[in-house]
């Protein structure tokens, strides 16, 4: 991903602003102008050439002139938040802001103009994954600085994997199924008049969700120790586009956290049988509607506003966590990681996963499990009757309004 690559296929979003105003398309054959975004374009090689310099030589420097050596396996997560920018990196500093920057220069708009611009994908985060590019930075440069950094970490032995005393011998799953659920999305922040939201009046989107029948897997553990475990499950696909299957090597990347829980292992033969998240309900979000009538309501009755509308969530949504399946099958392969019990932030995130592979047997130890699935789609467009009376159970959404 250069300055000179082209892109053969355009995008366009199809989206319109609340003002009107239609949201910028690439055409095809775009080529990236290397004119008229010279700070933006300053920006972004100053930003890239730092974060793969703290990549390189692990020397992350405090304001208060202390050294942390970011190449200790405690500092993963800095590097982390380094690379997204999030609150939790570290003091305030320019590179934070690599995403923000690169996503200016891919829409082609010099940061001083950023608030006298159209409507763009990239320049929206709750847009931005909509955009194929998106997902270009993330593999060509995002994961280029993650690579370029745990290459100074030792790849793990079969020593460093194994759990002494506790053996994974088996492992049920549960059938696996994707479908589309339906959903009413609030946007009553459409109307341009003065609000009065009530029940009578209200403008709601329907759409379709890919979403997954709740399903269950069962673990078959043999102990010598009685110990307090902690189980990461695992899900990659097993094939790549040509039908050919992937060795554990490659498929390092694709290996997607689904699932993380805690048991008490005991001596013997243990069966751990562990339910999916989607069983469990998650805390709705705050609709347009809702957080307006809070609002107006404290406002109507001179109370003190309230400083954070925000629903915090015990769990990230459940709804895609399974990839799309197919009507014969789409071929996945699991994994189970049983380690010790930690505190949160002592193993690493993505472990073991996180650093290259050189040898393949250091996976063969008894506490790591790979379980061939099988993931299938429940098509919704052959029989709409069928469709809704079998899945309605899984959802909370009313099909009779």
């Amino acid at each position: 991903m250069t300055l000179a690559h082209t892109l053969a296929t355009g995008y366009n979003p199809q989206l319109v602003s609340w003002n009107g105003l239609t949201f910028w398309q690439r055409y095809n054959n775009y080529e990236f102008g290397d004119y008229g975004f010279p700070k933006t374009m300053d920006l972004v090689f100053k930003l890239t050439n730092e974060i793969y310099r703290l990549a390189d030589t692990g020397a992350y420097w405090h304001d208060n002139g202390t050294l942390l050596d970011l190449h200790q396996p405690a500092a993963q997560k800095h590097f982390y938040n380094i690379i997204h920018g999030n609150r939790d990196a570290l003091e305030p500093k320019q590179h934070q802001t690599y995403w923000f920057y690169s996503f200016m220069y891919l829409a082609q708009v010099e940061y001083e103009q950023f608030s006298k611009v159209g409507p763009q994908v990239l320049l929206n985060y709750e847009t931005a994954l909509r955009d194929p590019i998106f997902y270009t930075l993330m593999k060509y440069k995002v994961l280029d600085m993650w690579n370029r950094y745990i290459v100074h970490f030792a790849a793990y032995t079969a020593d460093d994997l194994r759990m002494v005393g506790v053996a994974l011998v088996g492992a049920k799953v549960d059938p696996m199924r994707t479908f589309f659920k339906y959903i009413d999305i609030d946007v009553n922040n459409l109307w341009s008049e003065k609000l009065e939201l009530n029940e009578t009046r209200a403008i709601y989107a329907r759409q379709q969700r890919l979403t997954h029948k709740p399903f269950s897997y069962t673990l078959d553990i043999q102990s010598d120790v009685e110990v307090k475990a902690t189980i990461n499950v695992y899900i990659a696909p097993k094939y790549n586009e040509r039908a050919e299957l992937i060795t554990l090597t490659q498929n390092r990347e694709n290996f997607l956290w689904l699932d993380e829980f805690e048991a008490q292992i005991k001596v013997g033969f243990n069966a751990i049988t562990h339910p999916e998240f989607l069983k469990f309900p998650l805390q709705k979000r705050w609709s347009f509607t809702e957080m307006y009538n809070v609002i107006n309501h404290r406002l109507e009755n001179g109370l003190e506003l309230p400083k954070d509308l925000h629903l915090h969530q015990m769990y990230f949504s459940r709804h895609m966590n399974i990839p799309r399946g197919t009507a014969d099958g789409f071929a996945v392969v699991l994994c189970f990681v049983v380690t010790p019990s930690l505190n949160d932030g002592d193993m690493p995130l993505g472990y073991p996963f996180e650093r290259v592979i050189e040898h393949e047997s250091a996976f063969q130890v008894q506490n790591v499990y790979f379980k061939d699935a099988i993931v299938y789609h429940v098509n919704h467009n052959r029989n709409i009757v069928e469709y809704v009376k079998e899945n309605a159970q899984y959802e909370e959404f009313d099909y009779n309004y």
